[in-house]
């Protein structure tokens, strides 16, 4: 990064250690507790392996820290750290459940091993003389980080969880009581396997033993911040577990050090908004740099960023530009939850086509939109483009089954124009997405479309991408607006048209998924109930442009050819339609 800085001496320590001659602090700016099942049920593993002595040690990772006044920041770790903290906090208070409800079996010597555990734990997860000082603190900037403190504090200190039910409990407060009952069910487990209260209590103490001599950590502790953020980055910045918008997270807060509490802030209605899932994050930001910059893969999305954002202002100006967007992408991809998505765009036919889009699972025209709307061209501007892109997608991947890359790359290629201020209308926008490799040639289309075949599906991508394809084909020559019933209400399910007269036999195998042997009818009519007469009225019946026709060619006979009349009739709106 061209910034040189002081490396510290790299110090290896047990979690005896680490825990006796430090005390931590957890920034504000740093991600909240999300450690899931999977990493608890790895740690508890580790364990095992030591107490059962099929190891010697286990080295649990590093630890990077910003030493100040006598506080250790933690930049990287924390979720080791707070791990750490709940499972001692469970040794401790099985110690004093056993010997609280085990008082009358216990030898003195058992009483003085539970103790002696409570005591050694409380000694590592408190400090002062009077216990005023937790080893593991979160900083608190809000309100909302004070009661995420409080209740860590409560939940690792013997103190009454229950006092919010779990409805009010944020996820970091949720993912803490799961590492806490996990812990707990393992040792429980664990100890319920001796036979005497004796050789329970011993491996009770085993295990903390176990765990604060055996496990070990290697400790970086920076001597200022700036070159803490360095120290994380370069340890983190390839294949790390950790996601590439936390690694950029830092990245920002490194260039934005002098004003870190509002960087946090601002970085926090990002998260927020995405509901502090780092995938959304790092999915939204990769996005924005596709539309700004370059298109680039989810792995090297910090490397590019961080070798172009070197300054306060470039970082500025890139954390200003993702609270501006993230809730016009928040819509993009839940168009209708929570209401203050489903409201934000007043133009009907934007969010219709934003809907439709989703449900087809399009996200490649993202870069666009962001463009778009970074450029301040309005929402019936953008519904015109993103109708040019709904076109081109279901030419290039619907129809003729192509690859995304191509549209990915030209998607990336016209957004990065309309950024840059080189396309300033729809019509320039259009004209440049109709570029050959992108709008292929209506023969290519049609020769496709004569043999096309879907599987059709009850529910996802599948469902919607036939079922958007056969609204625009029944409606071609119809005034009225299909997307209310079709998509927002959901009224309509796919059949095949030969099982509506019991006539599958007389449609082979090629010919069944084919687009001309499938319709839309209503739900309410539950034909697969019906008998074949009943069927033929539901058909008939139904307020889906053509079926009325199609029950009269079904009552009739329905077979290879019929698909095939069928389907070449529909071709003659294709590339009208998707033009």
């Amino acid at each position: 990064m061209g910034v040189p800085i002081k490396i510290p001496q790299p110090a290896g320590l047990t979690m005896e250690m680490l825990f006796q001659q430090n005390v931590f602090s957890v920034p504000v700016y740093q991600r909240n507790y999300s450690w899931k099942q999977n990493e608890v049920l790895d740690f508890w593993r580790d364990l095992e392996d030591l107490i059962e002595e099929r190891r010697n040690n286990h080295f649990f990772g590093q630890v990077v820290t910003f030493n100040h006044d006598n506080i250790q920041d933690l930049i990287d770790g924390q979720q080791r750290m707070t791990t750490s903290t709940i499972f001692l906090a469970v040794i401790r208070d099985t110690a004093q459940k056993m010997l609280t409800d085990e008082a009358d079996q216990l030898t003195q010597d058992s009483r003085d091993t539970l103790r002696d555990i409570m005591r050694d734990i409380n000694q590592r997860l408190i400090r002062g003389e009077n216990g005023e000082q937790a080893t593991l603190k979160l900083q608190v900037s809000s309100e909302s980080d004070r009661e995420l403190q409080d209740y860590f504090y409560k939940r690792t200190h013997s103190q009454d969880v229950n006092y919010l039910d779990n409805s009010q409990k944020t996820e970091p407060m949720k993912n803490m009581d799961a590492a806490y009952l996990e812990f707990q069910r393992g040792i429980d487990k664990s100890l319920s396997q001796k036979k005497t209260l004796g050789e329970r209590i011993n491996l009770l103490d085993r295990t903390l033993r176990t765990f604060i001599e055996k496990f070990y950590v290697v400790m970086i502790s920076a001597p200022t911040q700036r070159d803490a953020f360095i120290i994380f980055e370069t340890l983190n910045s390839r294949g790390a577990d950790l996601k590439p918008s936390d690694i950029i997270k830092n990245h920002i807060m490194f260039l934005l050090e002098d004003d870190l509490e509002n960087t946090n802030l601002l970085w926090a209605k990002v998260s927020d908004q995405l509901n502090a899932d780092s995938d959304r994050i790092t999915s939204y930001i990769r996005s924005y740099w596709t539309a700004t910059r370059r298109l680039v893969t989810e792995g090297a999305l910090y490397r590019s960023l961080s070798q172009e954002l070197n300054s306060k202002s470039e970082g500025k100006d890139f954390l200003d530009d993702l609270v501006e967007l993230v809730h016009a992408y928040d819509v993009l991809e839940n168009p209708w939850s929570p209401v203050a998505n489903r409201d934000l765009f007043k133009n009907r036919m934007l969010h219709a086509e934003i809907d439709i889009l989703d449900k087809m699972s399009v996200k490649l025209y993202y870069p666009i939109f962001l463009s778009m709307r970074k450029q301040r061209f309005d929402e019936q501007q953008i519904a015109q483009v993103l109708h040019q892109v709904i076109s081109i997608f279901v030419r290039h991947r619907t129809i003729l089954n192509n690859g995304t890359n191509t549209l990915e790359s030209g998607f990336a290629t016209t957004a990065n124009k309309i950024y840059r201020g080189e396309l300033t209308s729809v019509n320039d926008i259009n004209t440049d997405l109709k570029r050959p490799v992108m709008l292929h040639s209506d023969a290519d289309v049609l020769a496709a479309f004569s043999v096309l075949s879907k599987d059709g599906g009850q529910r996802g991508q599948k469902k919607w991408a036939l079922t958007y394809l056969l609204s625009e084909l029944a409606y071609a020559d119809n005034e009225e607006d299909y997307y209310e019933d079709v998509f927002r209400e959901d009224k309509y399910e796919l059949v095949r048209i030969a099982e509506l007269n019991d006539m599958t036999d007389d449609v082979d195998t090629d010919h069944e998924s084919r687009i001309g042997n499938w319709t839309l009818i209503e739900k309410a009519y539950k034909f697969d109930e019906r008998d074949a007469d009943g069927k033929y009225q539901a058909l008939h019946g139904s307020l889906f442009p053509g079926n009325d026709v199609l029950a009269e060619q079904v009552k009739q006979g329905w077979n290879n050819d019929a698909v095939d009349a069928r389907q070449n009739k529909m071709s003659d709106n294709v590339v009208v339609i998707w033009q």
